[in-house]
């Protein structure tokens, strides 16, 4: 008997970065024949990428250049005209479309719905109603992009939000929460260390506060203890946070784009705690870095609000800031014994099991297709 096509909708997707479509495509593989309708362009790196992906069809689209900008929204249009055609070449047994884009949801949706075919939408970011810049114009034209996601949502037969930040943000009150996880399931191995190791992961960028991770680490030195800041990843910014650490002498390694688990684990297992720190009006529910740290066993530096705020509070695994309270936690910081810290990344590691394992991702999913009998 062969498996049920599921078509997986999600234009941010690439093999080896961690994403809600990653973790579909490898739940799905092993009961069903999973096909993800992507795009060739690279959103963070803002490039494009031909190569042939497994279970994979790359639609093109056209370039931009920026996160806020007309041309952003051309390609998710182009993009969602794609994915239209595409569905209508495949026999499917369930659609499942993560959002952001909105377009290409409502597009998805309504096509599964004209032809009798059940529909999962994941609410997995709300892009743009949030962050949305100051301009009334683009405002006006944000609010209406962010009314075709309440669309979708309306005619999904089942809706999935990424954390309970969104639940106030979307049209229905029956959506079932699933996080974000990862497979790590391995104890970390810590390497012994001196001083303090404080990491960052993933893009560099202007969505994140390197402003705060510089002035934390500079109160952490000015009281005496030894810090190093570990940075694994590329981005825009990230020129100028180097620049910044050399500036303030500040002790650094730089350790590139790490795509290897096994050596990306083994670079944060040698650091204490993974910095989580966006620009302060960022609303952003969970972070896939947040979720590498706590799999590693690293304590939390955290400004997000939601979920994570509370589990970092409840679980005692590290720290949550924002910019009046930055010297506080650095002086917080500074004082920690090595037993203190040691417990605090056994408790990052242990919520990581009980909220963002595989084994918990699988759970929930299992609820999910058994409630649409797919």
């Amino acid at each position: 008997m062969s498996k049920k096509k599921i078509a997986i909708v999600g234009l941010f997707y690439h093999p080896e970065m961690p994403s809600r479509v990653k973790m579909l495509k490898d739940y799905f593989s092993t009961s069903y024949n999973p096909i993800i309708l992507t795009a060739d362009f690279v959103h963070p790196y803002k490039t494009y990428d031909y190569e042939e992906w497994d279970k994979c069809l790359k639609l093109h689209v056209p370039r931009y250049r920026t996160n806020f900008s007309i041309s952003r929204i051309w390609s998710h249009i182009v993009y969602a005209w794609d994915i239209k055609k595409a569905l209508s070449r495949e026999q499917l047994g369930l659609v499942y479309v993560c959002v952001p884009p909105n377009y290409s949801a409502l597009k998805a949706v309504t096509w599964a719905k004209r032809h009798n075919i059940p529909v999962i939408v994941d609410v997995v970011d709300l892009w743009p109603n949030i962050n949305a810049p100051s301009n009334n114009l683009l405002k006006l034209a944000y609010k209406v992009w962010g009314s075709i996601r309440d669309k979708a949502v309306l005619r999904a037969d089942k809706v999935l939000i990424e954390c309970s930040l969104y639940k106030d943000d979307i049209p229905v009150s029956d959506s079932m929460m699933i996080p974000l996880c990862k497979k790590n399931d391995e104890i970390p191995h810590y390497a012994a260390h001196d001083g303090i190791r404080i990491a960052y992961l993933g893009a560099f960028s202007t969505s994140y506060d390197f402003d705060s991770l510089i002035y934390l680490a500079q109160r952490i030195k000015e009281r005496g203890r030894r810090l190093t800041i570990v940075l694994i990843g590329k981005g825009n910014e990230k020129d100028k946070v180097v620049a910044n650490l050399k500036e303030n002498k500040i002790e650094f390694e730089d350790y590139g784009v790490v795509y290897d688990e096994f050596e990306k684990k083994k670079i944060l297992e040698s650091c204490d705690f993974g910095y989580n720190g966006f620009t302060p009006g960022m609303a952003v529910g969970q972070s896939y870095k947040s979720i590498d740290y706590m799999g590693c066993g690293l304590a939390l530096i955290n400004s997000l609000k939601g979920d994570l705020e509370e589990i970092v509070l409840t679980e005692k695994c590290g720290y949550n800031f924002d910019k009046t309270s930055r010297s506080e936690i650095a002086g917080t910081i500074a004082r920690l014994s090595k037993d203190e810290i040691a417990v605090m990344k056994d408790n990052s590691f242990n919520a990581f099991e009980k909220y963002f394992s595989w084994r918990v991702y699988i759970e929930n999913m299992d609820k999910v297709m058994k409630e649409l009998n797919v």
